[in-house]
């Protein structure tokens, strides 16, 4: 399995590469979701490998990246730029959806304002 490969690049790609084929022939992989969540919640170090399971989830399966979203919203601003930009977009996508989560994502949104970076 690529997603537990030593390199960092390799499962960046696998998460790519499972992301598109799930998008495209869903059927094929009817777990893809699972995995990558469990990818996500694991031990992962490399934020682009984060930022591409992240992105999989907000678009396929938008309530597991909600529930992730939760579970580490008092660290988004330690994530780094690309991550911290995808949270931003879930936040975005989930507000316009549902306005009465606002409320939610307002002390993350002022740490973001904070952050040192200027891309976020």
């Amino acid at each position: 399995n690529n997603l537990d490969h030593r390199h960092s690049y390799v499962r960046r790609n696998a998460v790519l590469a499972l992301f598109t084929t799930y998008r495209a022939f869903e059927h094929l992989c009817p777990d893809a979701p699972d995995l990558v969540e469990k990818f996500l919640r694991g031990q992962e170090s490399d934020m682009s490998a984060k930022r591409n399971a992240f992105l999989m989830l907000m678009n396929c399966a938008q309530d597991k990246a909600v529930d992730y979203l939760s579970s580490v919203l008092e660290t988004v601003p330690n994530f780094g730029d690309i991550l911290q930009l995808t949270v931003l977009e879930l936040i975005r996508k989930v507000c316009r959806t549902n306005p009465a989560d606002k409320y939610k994502y307002v002390k993350c949104i002022v740490a973001l304002l904070q952050a040192p970076s200027s891309a976020v």
